[in-house]
């Protein structure tokens, strides 16, 4: 036997003193005398030979099978959530699992189409079996409530449970704070339950929580800053390295490459080119080359983008690389937004009038 179907329900809230059960705990039928963790509605406990055993709503009244239809669609995962926290507050242990964290950085390049990328990964976290020293039941931080607070050495692991309609909240975690953010998902808590025979899933979910990582992954970690800023310093000096290699070869970040300049003078709307494949001769003609750039005027340089939206179209691919957001540009990078058209310069590829880098458009 397995445990599969959504609408069966592992546990049941007894009537008498409010404490979640497991079905394998209380007598068959109506004597469990349980309600449902969910919509309140009193439970039948199923312990047949053939079917799993599980709780089911007492449905023979039609009023009541109509009232509590809709609302017990995630009976299953509501009461996996409640009897998680019952379970901690008698002392459970937490698989905790690991994290790692990917940072690309695109790098250009001189053939059309083109687009390589480096890619550093970083473990943040490995695999950790963890005890904790007090345990808080849906508690609130940050503006949201938690179903745990398992707290640590100081340190605060803030833990939600998911299923559809229960998203994971969205939460600002400033700097410094000494809290990590786990989601678990509840559905996928159901494979604990597999090949239960008498409705032991109480310590199937137990040894869940402290043995698997299936279900659960890091929202926020303390240490991904750490790791967000060492990369940042690797990224600064990999494209400074790629940009003094860019005087040799076709990888240029800035120096002036092989191909022609163009200008946005031509009204006719084809651009000329002039014979320069020679570096410019002073700051200010720099500086018309860059601007000349973001406005997609001319291949003189590579012009990163904050996303596709950014781009000028399939005939500037070549010289139009996409970074995402960053915020390690050099104080003197060129960036504009296609957006409201608003020119910074500045460490951040984030409009400064509309406050998004999906349309930016930079050059260091």
């Amino acid at each position: 036997m397995s445990f599969s179907p959504d609408n069966l329900i592992p546990f049941g809230e007894q009537t008498a003193t409010g404490d979640l059960v497991d079905v394998g705990e209380v007598e068959k039928g109506e004597r469990c005398n349980c309600i449902c963790p969910s919509c309140k509605t009193p439970l039948i406990a199923r312990k047949g030979g053939i079917k799993e055993w599980h709780f089911a709503h007492k449905s023979h009244a039609r009023r009541i099978k109509k009232e509590t239809e809709k609302p017990c669609d995630m009976s299953f995962a509501v009461s996996v959530r409640l009897m998680a926290k019952q379970l901690f507050e008698c002392g459970a242990h937490m698989l905790l699992p690991k994290y790692e964290k990917v940072f690309s950085l695109p790098i250009p390049s001189f053939l059309p189409l083109r687009k390589d990328e480096e890619t550093k990964t970083y473990i943040i976290c490995d695999e950790n079996m963890m005890g904790f020293s007090s345990v808080e039941i849906e508690q609130r931080r940050m503006g949201s409530v938690f179903d745990l607070i398992l707290n640590v050495d100081g340190w605060e692991i803030l833990v939600y449970i998911t299923y559809q309609g229960r998203a994971f909240p969205k939460v600002d975690v400033q700097a410094g704070s000494r809290v990590g953010l786990i989601e678990i998902n509840a559905m996928e808590i159901k494979s604990a339950f597999k090949n239960i025979t008498s409705g032991q899933y109480k310590k199937a979910l137990s040894n869940f929580l402290a043995q698997s990582y299936v279900g659960k992954k890091w929202r926020y970690h303390p240490r991904e800053r750490r790791a967000e800023e060492d990369f940042n310093k690797y990224a600064i000096q990999r494209l400074e390295i790629l940009k003094n290699e860019g005087k040799h070869n076709e990888r240029t970040m800035g120096a002036a490459s092989l191909i022609h300049p163009t200008h946005p003078s031509n009204q006719s709307g084809q651009a000329h080119a002039t014979a320069a494949s020679r570096s410019p001769k002073n700051k200010e003609e720099i500086e018309q080359l860059k601007k000349a750039a973001l406005d997609g005027a001319l291949n003189e340089y590579i012009v990163m983008l904050g996303s596709d939206k950014a781009s000028e179209g399939a005939k500037h691919l070549s010289r139009e690389r996409i970074m995402g957001g960053f915020n390690n540009f050099s104080e003197n990078s060129l960036h504009k937004c296609l957006s409201c058209e608003f020119e910074w310069r500045g460490k951040t590829n984030s409009c400064q009038q509309c406050g998004s880098y999906i349309h930016s458009r930079s050059v260091i």
